[in-house]
């Protein structure tokens, strides 16, 4: 274990960066779904806490992805060929507002990564930071 690990955690600080307007759409399909009025409409809305995770919604397709669905390596996660990986998130925080309108910026950085030994096998933990942006800062 102690030879992968070294190789692994050079990924650590890898960071990606990308781009989305906050809008309406996502917001309204969300709501549907719960059955509730979308709590944002229209442009300058504030979205409440968490109504985030309609935006940057994984683009890779399947030559890109990982028997389990989540993104392959080359993004974030190095290429390994443990049979699990965990990505952990241990809190969230929102110190600001997202409107309907802004330009949303999200920089994901790789954190930390643990790798165990369990009776099935090595699996991979990653510990990824993501913070989203908007024109008025975090």
């Amino acid at each position: 274990m102690s030879k992968t690990l070294p190789d692994v955690s050079s990924w650590i600080g890898k960071t990606t960066r990308g781009s989305e307007l906050a809008s309406a759409a996502p917001i309204a399909r969300l709501a549907a779904i719960f059955g509730i009025k979308p709590p944002a409409q229209n442009e300058g809305d504030a979205l409440p806490p968490g109504w985030h995770t309609v935006y940057f919604t994984p683009t890779h397709g399947p030559e890109r992805m990982r028997h389990d669905g989540s993104a392959g390596a080359g993004a974030l996660s190095p290429p390994v060929q443990f049979a699990k990986q965990r990505v952990g998130m241990d809190r969230a925080e929102y110190p600001g507002v997202i409107r309907l309108g802004d330009m949303l910026t999200r920089t994901s950085t790789l954190a930390d990564i643990k790798v165990t030994q369990t009776p099935k096998g090595p699996v991979m933990h990653q510990f990824i930071r993501n913070e989203i942006s908007t024109p008025r800062g975090l």
